[in-house]
């Protein structure tokens, strides 16, 4: 038996599902709808720490690929494939010591495809009249002052922990695409 699993459409609905789970053995479950669930804060951190642990084992386990189940569609699904496409490659390029330069112009390129996919969705947001839209703009800021402060302190260049600064990379891109980015595609998905 197969049935859709992601306890995270709980919090944030989808218009899909992310992933599958599969029953060896004959299984029975229960459906709790979702409404009842979001109500219970114990449910809530419950679903929080999950998602955390998930994007730890991401972080050390997974490379960072694009799928077309991570995209708005449209423009800005093409502005998503390349950052995605850039932070990897900025995230493989502090895998191996002693290309500071590559890495620096990488993190210019990841900076400024992040403005342009930033920008690309919220003209979609304000044209479709998107809900979230100062919520999804205060995080865009976020994130780029974040990548910015890695340029101003010159942190790819310096930085001897950089399996932290891959960390942050992949959080930065995963997190806000699977959450966020989900908010606005489930709500582009009611509105066609």
């Amino acid at each position: 038996m197969s049935a859709p699993f992601g306890s995270q459409d709980v919090l944030i609905p989808a218009e899909r599902e992310v992933s599958t789970a599969t029953a060896q053995v004959d299984s029975s479950f229960f459906l709790i709808p979702g409404e009842v669930l979001r109500e219970a804060p114990i449910v809530r951190w419950k679903l929080t720490e999950t998602f955390r642990k998930r994007l730890f084992w991401f972080r050390n386990h997974a490379k960072l690929e694009w799928t077309k189940d991570y995209g708005l569609g449209g423009e800005t699904g093409r502005y998503q494939r390349r950052l995605f496409k850039v932070v990897r490659d900025l995230a493989d390029c502090l895998e191996w010591p002693g290309k500071p330069r590559a890495c620096a112009e990488l993190q210019s390129e990841a900076e400024k495809e992040g403005s342009e996919l930033f920008s690309a969705q919220e003209t979609l947001m304000k044209r479709r009249q998107f809900p979230g839209i100062e919520r999804h703009r205060e995080e865009h800021e976020r994130m780029l002052a974040q990548i910015r402060r890695l340029d101003d302190r010159k942190t790819l260049l310096e930085e001897t922990n950089h399996e932290s600064v891959r960390d942050f990379l992949k959080d930065w891109v995963l997190t806000h695409t699977i959450i966020e980015d989900r908010k606005l595609k489930a709500f582009l998905a009611r509105k066609k």
